[in-house]
């Protein structure tokens, strides 16, 4: 399968290659506090710089916080963009003050909140995963109940027991660093929960244009996990160098995670035709049930709504037997008398499932499940059919 990358995805996928290939060469000449370990670090921590910009501004495009993308958007740019933050002033110790940076520093102003943010931004993002609908089975509410405590005790064994020798707060410390040394580990207990959580619920009704974006983000916050675990071990036994190995994976994580949210840029079409035919070829339905069929279209497209924002209605767009009266209280019908409205709402759930797969099409069918019964048998839409 062909995967379309947008521009900015281009650019980032041939700024990465580089960017190993810089690491690699790092490696080669041994060196530790050299002018090219402090610029990989510089360089890694553009990319969630960038992409959280870019994230953020084009939240709008998703309906901003009026949709759950939308808010997903914002959130997770926000988290990636202040993680870029504090890289950024980390690199300012290493080129302009000429020394490593402290911990605590200026930095943790940036990378303290950036994981709480881009948790918030995950666990908005499950709402168009389906996630949800993941906890329809006994297996998927087993999981969400036990899942945390599992991670619990792997995150406290990696992040405490091996990367801080045991000690979560070691005695005689600034109060600050007792803060951090207490909300770095939370925090990585809060992204590998949520990222565990989101991921497995999602498994079986993730899809579509976007299901590779998506994975690419969750893969993305397995690796800063591990990161995180490699940093807070080097730093704690006094093995940090700029470019270590721990950098390499942060490189990579942040990588993933960009190449993620920048997927969400615009719209990705797929190969489905602009839909329009003549109405006599298609089933006609009763003046009774063309109303029905009116409330089933206008709700199936405000529930997408508040998940995709916008984005719902440029779907809309693309159907010439869908007349949209006013967007703003979601008013439309089906143009025609009484031909089509069977065929007009398959193929508008078959534009929806093409974002994200079967998780948009259990939206649209759990939206109208109170009105298809009104419906006789042979005239519901086999794509709202349970």
């Amino acid at each position: 399968m062909i995967i379309k990358l947008n521009i900015f995805q281009k650019v980032l996928f041939w700024f990465f290659v580089g960017l190993i290939g810089f690491w690699v060469v790092i490696q080669i000449q041994g060196t530790k506090d050299s002018f090219n370990n402090y610029l990989y670090s510089f360089l890694f921590g553009l990319m969630p710089l960038v992409a959280g910009i870019i994230s953020m501004w084009r939240s709008g495009v998703w309906g901003s916080f009026k949709s759950a993308v939308g808010k997903a958007l914002f959130f997770i740019g926000l988290g990636i963009f202040l993680w870029g933050v504090g890289e950024t002033i980390w690199s300012y110790y290493n080129f302009f003050l000429g020394i490593p940076a402290p911990y605590p520093s200026l930095a943790e102003i940036g990378f303290a909140p950036s994981i709480f943010f881009y948790s918030l931004g995950t666990i908005f993002l499950s709402k168009a995963t389906g996630a949800k609908f993941g906890l329809r089975s006994k297996t998927a509410k087993a999981f969400l109940i036990v899942s945390p405590f599992i991670i619990l005790i792997a995150a406290y064994y990696l992040l405490v027991v091996v990367a801080r020798g045991g000690v979560l707060v070691p005695p005689g410390e600034t109060p600050l660093k007792l803060f951090l040394d207490i909300v770095y580990p939370l925090g990585g207990f809060v992204g590998i929960t949520v990222a565990v959580i989101v991921s497995g619920l999602s498994f079986k009704y993730l899809g579509g244009v976007y299901r590779f974006d998506i994975y690419s983000l969750f893969l993305g916050l397995f690796g800063m996990f591990v990161s995180d675990v490699i940093f807070s071990y080097t730093t704690t036994v006094g093995t940090y160098y700029n470019s270590n190995l721990g950098d390499l994976i942060f490189g990579i994580s942040w990588f993933l995670i960009s190449f993620g949210v920048l997927g969400f840029y615009n719209l990705k079409e797929k190969d489905l035709p602009f839909y329009t035919s003549d109405l006599k070829k298609y089933k006609q339905v009763s003046t009774s049930s063309m109303i029905i069929f009116d409330k089933i279209l206008s709700r199936i497209i405000k529930e997408q709504e508040l998940i995709i924002g916008p984005m719902a209605w440029e779907e809309v767009k693309k159907i010439s037997f869908i007349n949209v009266i006013d967007p703003i209280v979601g008013k439309v019908s089906f143009s025609g008398d009484q031909g089509g409205a069977v065929e007009t709402i398959d193929y508008l759930v078959s534009r929806y499932k093409r974002l994200f797969g079967r998780a948009s099409h259990e939206v649209c069918k759990e939206a109208v499940q109170d009105l298809i019964v009104e419906l006789p048998s042979e005239e519901v839409p086999q794509s709202l059919k349970s």
